[in-house]
């Protein structure tokens, strides 16, 4: 159950960051386009762009994450004979990661509250939702290393 509701998850943060990711390249590309052949740029195509630049990246490293991709601890755990150096390592970098998350989405859900009242000065959408993506992201980062906790205990007592 868990593993299909964490796949579905998964899924829709790829796919929300296509969509997104298209839809940056088009405004900047339109942008680019009007600046060049009529000489007059979209006074709204910088904002969205940082807006939606910021989203992408912070569905990016989830996606990342999830694929082992984000923090590459191989080489050097390739390298240890022992494997308990090896399980050493992956839960000392699992436990850096996960605390520096929820440091993050502590802060994120602040910064979120607090910049809901400030609105971006062309758009008028309040920051606090842009910024909402921030706790989103590490809310889900932290799903991820409890499950990296998990399989590490589970291939541990495997291996003993």
């Amino acid at each position: 159950m868990e593993e299909k509701l964490y796949q579905s998850v998964c899924k829709v943060i790829y796919w929300l960051t296509i969509v997104l990711a298209y839809v940056l390249t088009i405004v900047v590309s339109i942008n680019v386009a009007s600046r060049y052949i009529f000489g007059v740029s979209i006074f709204w195509s910088e904002e969205i762009t940082r807006f939606l630049f910021i989203w992408c990246s912070c569905l990016g490293i989830v996606l990342l994450n999830d694929k082992g991709e984000l923090m590459q601890l191989g080489l050097l755990i390739t390298y240890l004979n022992k494997r308990f150096a090896q399980i050493a390592i992956q839960l000392f970098a699992n436990t850096v990661c996960l605390l520096l998350s929820i440091l993050l989405l502590v802060g994120g859900i602040v910064i979120s509250i607090e910049s809901m009242s400030w609105a971006s000065p062309i758009l008028g959408v309040p920051n606090g939702v842009v910024y909402c993506i921030v706790p989103f992201c590490c809310a889900i980062l932290i799903w991820q290393f409890i499950r990296r906790y998990a399989k590490i205990f589970m291939r541990s007592e495997e291996n003993a």
